[in-house]
């Protein structure tokens, strides 16, 4: 945790965790402060978010350094200490603004198949027709959208049967009115990032 242990000038104060000294100016601190305490409340729509936050969100779209200790590598790269950007980082998970870090690996790399599926349900079976397919693991996300499908949904599996199995066990799902495969024909990456 950090503490205040001294001013280096009028608008910046030294703060300390376990690791480099970090310097914050005091807004930023106050920000941290006040954050922290309201941290068990549920946040209903946009988040104010500080700018340290910011830039931590922003860095974690990035690559994370294949290194033996990467969130001091990548805190270094904040110029923070590693338990400062461990606390922000858990902070900003608990309060929904990061659902999860995790790897993303190129299916057909490792002999997987992948595939979009698109869903007609009725807007009142929606969440029924979403948690039915959450249970997949093989599912990667889902989302709901306006229009002849309107919930759509990756497919990852490690074999192109055992997808269609999946499919062939959603369809027998009574609250989905549709559904169809849209595999990938030919991969256009775009390296998608939210700047905050």
């Amino acid at each position: 945790m950090n503490r205040r242990v001294g001013r280096k000038d009028k608008d910046t104060v030294i703060a300390r965790a376990e690791g480099p000294k970090q310097s914050l100016p005091e807004s930023e601190i106050a920000s941290l402060t006040s954050f922290a305490r309201n941290d068990r409340r549920e946040f209903r729509g946009s988040l104010k978010l500080s700018s340290l936050d910011k830039r931590i969100l922003n860095r974690l779209q990035e690559d994370i350094p294949f290194v033996r200790r990467p969130w001091e590598a990548a805190a270094e790269e904040l110029d923070i200490g590693e338990d400062l950007l461990l606390e922000r980082i858990a902070l900003l998970k608990k309060n929904g603004v990061i659902r999860r870090i995790s790897a993303i690996f190129s299916p057909r790399k490792i002999a997987f198949v992948s595939t979009l599926v698109g869903v007609r349900a009725a807007p009142r079976d929606i969440a029924k027709v979403a948690k039915s397919i959450n249970r997949y693991p093989e599912v990667t996300h889902n989302y709901e959208r306006r229009g002849e499908y309107n919930l759509w949904f990756t497919l990852v599996a490690r074999k192109k049967a055992a997808a269609a199995r999946i499919i062939e066990q959603l369809k027998r799902n009574k609250n989905i009115e549709k559904i169809s495969e849209f595999p990938m024909v030919k991969l256009f990456k775009i390296d998608v990032k939210f700047f905050v």
